[in-house]
């Protein structure tokens, strides 16, 4: 029978790691595909149910070792298949944890005070049938609690713009309780007996460390807010430049039909000098350029067609070898950051050089494996203002500069990418490498 008690112990210990990360999977994006996220997540959640195990084995009774392996690799757990921050998970697991210990104090208090001394006695001196009965019932309790929560959490619908600052919250609340209820119940948690005046001090502490993450937390979110709304704006005026040049080439394209019918009726006779005219008319008049399939999103296609056009009318020769892969999700926004920033900078250098020096702004963009590498060098002749291996604009009021390279930096990271630079041989060169799955 110790086996089939042991393996029950396990599926208990599998079933509470199962819960916590069905929490986390409610307010948090999955760090995998969806086959290879299940098959890691009952990988790990098998693996950590072991050590659970073990520590039991050792003790039935609800143990402090046990308690600080359960927060610690819940967390671990959380942060390897899940995106967002450890110490997060961490405020999460220690609020779960404390659920769990006391669903466990209080179902043995209510069974003592009704006169089953004896049965208590059973469940935790060692392995029986009435444990397992024990361990199923609380179980059970467990996951309807969980499937209440999850069912309340998923029910309030959280914009985009405040998931953040709302998966705080909770992981602050659930951690804050959590830590609360471990000081007060520390004598028998870790057998330490506080005084009033330790207790206050505990909970004093606890509520300090959580209030300050909770303000340097909302200080960060305030900065990616402030860092959407720029970006925004910046492709806003991008899309607006690409939706102008658009709606030029497809009145070109309208009239393309009546400027041809009068050209040709002016050749046909004889009026060379006024089919001439016209058309040096429709050359001088228009605006509109090729929009070139580079990279197959219309977007990023406009805009890399029209700063090489712009680059193009101020003196300066582009170069361009794009190779992109399809469905690499990529994010549209975050490519057209990444390219009119780039593109921007280089072509302001160039311009800036003397009329007799070589102008030239060359664009690559190539698959590497599962990289995408971004590259814009253009004639520099002089080396880039860096301060701590960082990039500083030479503009005087620095306050409203420099943004460019903190948005392509921004949306590097955010595919676990790299933005680097290099000076050589008056060639500046960017370089911007993108992971993808």
């Amino acid at each position: 029978m110790t086996g089939i008690h042991i393996f029950v112990e396990w599926i208990a210990a599998f079933i509470e790691i199962i819960l916590y990360l069905s929490i986390i999977a409610t307010i948090s994006e999955s760090q995998f595909q969806k086959k290879k996220q299940i098959r890691y997540f009952v990988l790990l959640a098998a693996f950590i149910a072991v050590g659970v195990v073990m520590l039991n084995l050792i003790d039935l009774s609800i143990s402090f070792p046990t308690l600080i392996y359960s927060v610690i690799v819940f967390a671990l757990g959380a942060q390897i298949l899940y995106r967002g921050r450890f110490i997060e998970f961490l405020f999460l697991s220690i609020g779960y944890v404390a659920f769990l210990t006391f669903v466990d104090m209080t179902s043995v208090f209510v069974m003592t005070q009704t006169g089953m001394e004896s049965v208590v006695n059973q469940i935790l001196s060692g392995f029986s049938v009435k444990r397992v009965a024990y361990i199923a019932t609380i179980k059970i309790f467990e996951i309807f609690i969980v499937i209440l929560l999850c069912m309340l959490l998923r029910k309030r619908v959280i914009p985009k713009k405040e998931k953040g600052y709302t998966v705080t919250v909770i992981c602050l609340v659930l951690g804050s309780v959590g830590s609360v209820y471990w000081v007060i119940q520390s004598e028998i948690l870790v057998g330490f007996k506080l005084n009033f005046f330790q207790i206050m001090l505990s909970l004093s502490g606890t509520l300090l460390v959580c209030t300050t993450y909770f303000f340097l937390r909302l200080r960060e979110v305030k900065r990616e807010q402030e860092y959407t709304e720029r970006k925004n704006q910046f492709l806003e005026k991008n899309y607006m430049a690409a939706k102008e040049s658009y709606e030029s080439n497809a009145r070109l394209y309208h009239d393309m039909r009546n400027h041809f019918t009068l050209i040709q009726n002016y050749l046909a006779d004889a009026k060379v000098t006024e089919a001439q005219e016209h058309l040096g008319k429709i050359i001088g008049d228009r605006t509109a350029f090729s929009i070139a399939q580079w990279t197959g999103i219309e977007a990023a296609d406009y805009i890399i067609s029209q700063k090489a056009e712009m680059a193009r009318s101020q003196g300066v020769h582009v170069d361009i070898h794009v190779e992109y892969p399809k469905d690499c999700g990529i994010d549209p926004v975050d490519l057209c950051t990444i390219l009119t920033n780039l593109f921007d900078n280089a072509i302001e250098a160039c311009v800036k050089l003397p009329p007799e020096t070589e102008r030239k702004i060359t664009l690559t963009i190539r698959r590497i494996h599962q990289f995408i590498i971004i590259q814009i060098a253009n004639s520099s002749m002089t080396a880039p203002v860096t301060k701590n291996g960082i990039i500083v604009t030479s503009k005087k009021n620095q306050s409203n500069h420099g943004w460019g390279l903190q948005n392509v930096k921004a949306a590097a990271e955010k595919y676990h990418g790299v933005m680097d630079f290099d000076y050589s041989n008056s060639v500046f060169t960017m370089n911007v490498m993108l992971f993808y799955q």
